[in-house]
């Protein structure tokens, strides 16, 4: 499986972050075109899919590992592609 930047990550303004132990805090990234301070949508957006990456990964296997190709073959293939791109695989 791929590895990035501990969770929790947050969102605020144009940056993301996460606290560390000692109470700092570690930028991760900014958006690209937007003031410092300014609101970001897709900051939020790209932290909640981060913070639910591995329930959402998990729930995937689960459906996988139930359908064993026995429902819709198209939705099958798409979580197993789904699954193979989150873990940093090519399909």
């Amino acid at each position: 499986m791929s590895q990035h930047t501990p969770q929790p990550w947050e969102a605020s303004g144009s940056l993301i972050f996460r606290r560390l132990d000692n109470g700092l805090t570690e930028t991760i990234a900014g958006c690209r075109g937007h003031k410092f301070g300014d609101d970001c949508p897709n900051a939020k957006l790209i932290v909640q899919a981060v913070n639910a990456h591995e329930e959402l990964l998990a729930a995937l296997h689960r459906y996988v590992e139930a359908d064993a190709g026995t429902f819709d073959d198209d939705l099958h293939a798409a979580a197993l592609a789904a699954i193979a791109k989150a873990e940093g695989e090519q399909r």
